[in-house]
């Protein structure tokens, strides 16, 4: 975490800061007044930068950079500090890097992202399989031998275990069967079959 207080809302000329800044972000006193406009450079803070100008408090997310070019995320709160009359003389700053939480999210973005498609895969196979089920059974609306047949079937998910069938053995013969699995599902579907 590093502490920065400025004089200047537009220069932001700053009178004093925490060592672990020049440690991290710049080399010595001369950067500082480079290093404090770059506070306010980093890719995110357009917006904020104009809320500093007119004296007001900001909070920002900023990618930057340290002095070895290395990229580094930090959140940048910056909050005015006025005399009794309420002119803004100081700002004070908090920087803390949030390189690590940015990479987490990241991370959890694209594990979302792979879970997403899996499921979608999943689910595309699961309507093929559903679909092929469906075809081992008879029509809805079946007559053998003038003997009118209906049936219905409403599995508890997309794909079920259980089945029917009817087979006309010979003009005075028909069989009918069924079958229950125990259970539901993609299990219960496979022993099914």
């Amino acid at each position: 975490r590093v502490q920065v207080v400025a004089d200047d809302a537009v220069s932001l000329h700053l009178v004093q800061h925490t060592p672990k800044l020049t440690e991290l972000v710049f080399d010595g006193a001369e950067d500082l007044p480079h290093f404090a406009r770059a506070l306010l450079d980093g890719k995110g803070a357009e917006a904020d930068a104009k809320a500093v100008e007119n004296g007001r408090e900001c909070v920002v997310e900023i990618l930057n950079y340290r002095k070895d070019n290395t990229p580094f995320w930090n959140r940048l709160s910056i909050t005015p500090i006025t005399n009794d009359e309420g002119i803004v003389t100081h700002f004070i700053g908090i920087q803390s890097d949030i390189t690590a939480q940015k990479k987490a999210e990241a991370a959890l973005k694209e594990a979302n992202r792979r879970l997403e498609q899996a499921n979608l895969r999943i689910s595309e196979d699961l309507e093929m399989a559903s679909q092929i089920q469906r075809g081992f059974l008879p029509d809805e609306s079946l007559e053998i031998d003038g003997i009118e047949v209906a049936w219905e079937l409403k599995p508890c998910t997309e794909l079920a275990g259980d089945t029917l069938n009817v087979v006309p053995l010979d003009h005075r013969h028909m069989e009918f069967y069924t079958i229950d699995v125990s259970g539901h599902g993609v299990p219960a579907a496979l022993l099914s079959v």
